[in-house]
């Protein structure tokens, strides 16, 4: 697959995107003074509201039409780039007061480990942690946009983050910042046909020979151009197909989405990609701990072990054996609710088959062993079947197996219910004496 096709740069303390940083290379760039304080304060949809930048928009809606129209028309031809040299020209000829690139270096500077501070190592490792993980996310994110787009080879996760973290700690020794890769800029670079990381070699190459000949021609476009031309490839990246699929699926799903895009329009990308996923994240663990359950089966003491007689049977309760079958993950989630009709169980020998729990917290474990130890001090026989091994570690780790009696770990239900089965009979089956006949007169 294609590497990325471009960078986006990421302020090291705030967080929030950096305009100096032009492409993966991290190179910084700045704004000119004329369009900077105008562009800073017309971020987002609410600042457009309260401040708006018609030339701007006309602008972008222009490179917009004619992107998205040429692609229509014929493809082959690069539409976006005459629309924003078009832009540039309209801009310039009309003294249009739009935010421009601005100043581009006309070569990389020399490397320097002046940016380095011993004392304020401490203080910017919780924005640190932060720009790792929005970094990690927005570049997985983009590898993944690639392969969908592309349909060719998966992705490396691991050679991604590798790769980037490579990057992001050479450029500050050239003044450059934090850089992910992107999705509109990726996009573009599949559309345009690009099938291997020679692409992004030959992007890299072409951004090192703007800088070094092309920069004052550069430095005069217009940011609202760009803009349309980013809105144009992520327009048509929408695949209408999967949003209608994904809320056929379910209104959860549809809804994270939905927030997620306008949270892009209306603040930014970083805001609407930590609470798109912890939504995602919610909604998630919603989904797993619904399949949390419990099975009630009741085996007569006598008969055949693999019979259940219902959880009503004529049996009396004393004479009786139920095993208690959970299933799914017993999480802090849902303990309470799985185990919580396990206490008052009245059989006189209580099974609990662990064998489908595919997970097991700190907080199930022990209300598992307030079970236990309820069901054994009322006299009842306790046993244990279908502990996986990592379950097995976990239990004897906070003490449950040791509060067990001896011998009451057992690999299937169907071997507790025998040995239950053993341990009762003798007190169930047991004869009564006849009562002694009257004396004779």
């Amino acid at each position: 697959m294609c590497a990325h096709a471009g960078g986006e740069g990421l302020h090291p303390r705030c967080g929030r995107r950096d305009h100096r940083a032009a492409g993966a290379a991290g190179v910084g760039t700045a704004r000119s003074a004329r369009g900077s304080r105008r562009g800073q304060r017309g971020r987002g949809l609410s600042g457009f509201c309260t401040d708006p930048d018609w030339p701007a928009l006309c602008i972008t809606l222009g490179t917009l039409a004619v992107s998205l129209l040429g692609a229509r028309l014929r493809a082959a031809l690069p539409f976006p780039l005459l629309a924003v040299a078009a832009a540039t020209v309209v801009a310039t000829a009309a003294h249009l007061p739009l935010a421009r690139i601005g100043h581009l270096p006309t070569g990389l500077p020399d490397p320097s480990p002046g940016f380095l501070a011993a004392g304020e190592i401490l203080a910017l490792l919780p924005t640190a942690a932060t720009l790792t993980v929005l970094i990690a996310l927005e570049s997985l994110m983009t590898a993944a946009a690639a392969d969908a787009l592309s349909g060719g080879e998966r992705h490396d996760g691991q050679r991604v983050l590798f790769g980037q973290g490579l990057a992001n700690l050479a450029v500050p020794f050239f003044g450059g910042v934090a850089a992910t890769g992107t999705v509109c800029r990726t996009a573009i670079n599949v559309r345009s046909g690009a099938v291997s990381r020679l692409a992004a070699l030959t992007n890299a190459a072409v951004v090192a020979l703007v800088v070094l000949v092309a920069a004052p021609l550069v430095a005069a476009v217009p940011l609202a151009a760009l803009a349309g031309v980013l809105i144009a490839t992520a327009t048509r990246m929408i695949d209408v197909a999967a949003l209608r699929a994904l809320g056929r699926v379910g209104r959860g799903q549809a809804a994270i989405a939905a927030l997620t895009g306008a949270l892009t329009l209306a603040v930014d990308l970083v805001t609407a990609v930590l609470t798109g996923t912890a939504l995602a994240v919610v909604l998630a663990l919603r989904t797993v701990t619904a399949t949390a359950r419990v099975e009630e089966v009741w085996v007569p003491v006598q008969g055949d072990p693999a019979t259940g007689t219902g959880p009503s049977p004529a049996a009396s309760p004393e004479a009786r054996i139920v095993v208690h079958r959970f299933a799914g993950p017993l999480l802090f989630t849902t303990a309470d609710r799985v185990l919580r009709p396990v206490f008052p169980s009245p059989g006189r020998a209580v099974i609990l088959d662990l064998e489908r729990v595919t997970g097991l917290d700190t907080t199930a474990i022990l209300a598992l062993a307030e079970v236990i130890d309820r069901h054994l001090r009322r006299g009842a026989v306790v046993h244990l079947s279908g502990v996986s091994d990592p379950h097995r570690a976990h239990l004897d780790a906070l003490g449950v197996l040791a509060a067990l009696p001896p011998g009451a770990l057992f690999t299937t239900a169907a071997e507790a219910v025998a040995h239950a089965r053993a341990r009762l009979l003798p007190v169930t089956s047991t004869p009564r004496e006849a009562p002694s006949a009257p004396p004779q007169t």
